[in-house]
């Protein structure tokens, strides 16, 4: 199973490396397409309705933002050099945004709740610094230290490359191949992605259960019931915290990509690791579509709000086409009366 750029190698069981890069990216330009419209959904209707513009949802459509340069990149790969790099770039810096703004959510929404106060203009601008900041900064790091370009791996896509140029050193034993996975040569993925995304493995989850326990805290006290968490609940969307969840499942395979790697690169000729492999690759960039249905599609007051803003153009269409048609049947008569005085003359 030694995958090498422009090789292509035909096994037994599964896809060969041809096929394998094909496949890897029509799933990640779907999953950058559906991520680009579930992105757009949030934005849109934060701009569109005045009500549900809460510090909350600003910070959703932030993380909207950041999964829209996630998706757009996550379109299908290019194959000159420089924008290879370009787009390597900009992967990585929405991944990171994503991250960052994931867990920032319910970080804030965890501070509101304990202070039960729904906004904090400090706290904002902190938040929204470190969340676009400091990805760019990574970004920045790994484009001028040029550890981006095209990974020497079987999905050869645009991202962050070890000292080496490729991901593992890999040691062909014959029939029996074992790969091992440099950990020496990928300070570069180790710092640009991976601490990130298992910071957020551990925050998260942290942060879920301190905010269920907030909660329900609250609620068992009758006054601070009425006073903070109602006034909260109209400011807070505490639907926002199934954000953990959703990330975790969607995010949940890269770290069990990475922790497994080793024993996965021997199977990669077995058509269920590279499944397994496309099915992280496909979750991976999956996040603008899946928050857009979540928090856009299935939330009945913007349900609500969509259906009454489309009645209302419904109706204002058909009072155009009913003036129009009044204004156009008012005319037909003056000029058939205007002939029929004429002939009469």
């Amino acid at each position: 199973c030694h995958f090498q750029r422009g090789r292509s190698i035909r096994t037994s069981t599964g896809m060969n490396a041809t096929q394998f890069q094909i496949a890897t990216r029509a799933l990640r330009g779907v999953a950058g397409s559906l991520s680009v419209i579930g992105a757009t959904l949030i934005i849109g209707t934060f701009i569109a309705y005045k009500s549900i513009r809460t510090v909350p949802r600003f910070m959703l459509v932030n993380l909207a933002m950041a999964d829209l340069v996630t998706a757009i990149s996550f379109l299908p790969d290019i194959n000159e050099d420089t924008m290879c790099k370009i787009q390597a770039g900009f992967r990585i810096f929405g991944l990171n945004s994503a991250i960052f703004w994931t867990t920032a959510i319910p970080l804030y929404m965890f501070i509101a709740f304990m202070l039960l106060k729904p906004y904090n203009k400090v706290t904002v601008v902190v938040v929204f610094v470190f969340c676009w900041i400091v990805p760019l900064t990574i970004a920045l790091w790994l484009g001028l230290g040029r550890h981006l370009g095209r990974r020497v791996d079987p999905t050869q896509s645009c991202f962050i490359t070890n000292l080496n140029g490729g991901d593992w050193d890999s040691y062909n034993g014959g029939n029996n191949t074992t790969c091992v996975f440099s950990w020496q040569h990928n300070y570069p993925i180790i710092m640009g992605y991976l601490v990130w995304i298992y910071l957020s493995f551990f925050l998260l989850p942290t942060l879920y259960i301190a905010l269920k326990c907030r909660i329900w805290r609250l609620k068992v006290k009758l006054m601070e019931t009425k006073s903070g968490v109602l006034r909260l609940t109209q400011e807070v969307d505490q639907k926002l915290i199934l954000l953990p969840l959703l990330y975790f499942v969607l995010r949940v395979g890269t770290c069990i990509l990475f922790v497994l790697f080793s024993s996965l690169c021997a199977k990669l000729h077995e058509l269920p690791a590279q499944l397994f492999i496309l099915l992280v690759l496909f979750l991976e960039p999956l996040q603008g579509f899946v928050n857009g249905m979540v928090f856009v599609v299935f939330t009945r007051s913007i349900q609500t709000k969509v259906r009454l803003s489309l009645s209302c153009v419904r109706q204002d269409l058909d009072g155009h086409i009913d003036n129009f048609e009044s204004t156009t049947s008012v005319n037909s008569d003056r000029q058939f009366t205007i002939t029929v005085s004429l002939k009469h003359e």
